[in-house]
């Protein structure tokens, strides 16, 4: 799924115009970010929390050059997510038939 097609959904879902989804979504993409560059971990509960994972610069041992501090956005899927996703992989693809 795309960014189109979760505003689409969400618009459908919610009876909201897809421009104030779309709005909404680009607010919540500049909020995360925003806190992500302070160091600080987004969280929203049952759905999963972002936060950022750095590592140390070192030195490297093949080339002998300093490796400059490494920072990464992670992801950690929540317990609804996590659920979600169980209850998906679990449902028989279409044309697929369970046995019994």
């Amino acid at each position: 799924m795309n960014r189109v097609q979760i505003i689409r959904s969400i618009a459908a879902k919610s009876r909201l115009p897809q421009s104030v989804v779309k709005l909404t979504l680009a607010g919540l993409e500049e909020i995360i970010g925003e806190a992500l560059d302070q160091d600080a971990k987004v969280t929203l509960a049952g759905f999963g929390s972002f936060y950022v994972r750095e590592w140390g610069g070192y030195v490297s041992s093949q080339t002998g050059r300093p490796v400059a501090l490494r920072r990464k956005v992670r992801f950690s899927a929540g317990s609804r997510l996590k659920e979600a996703a169980r209850i998906q992989k679990a449902a028989p693809l279409p044309g697929e038939e369970r046995e019994a």
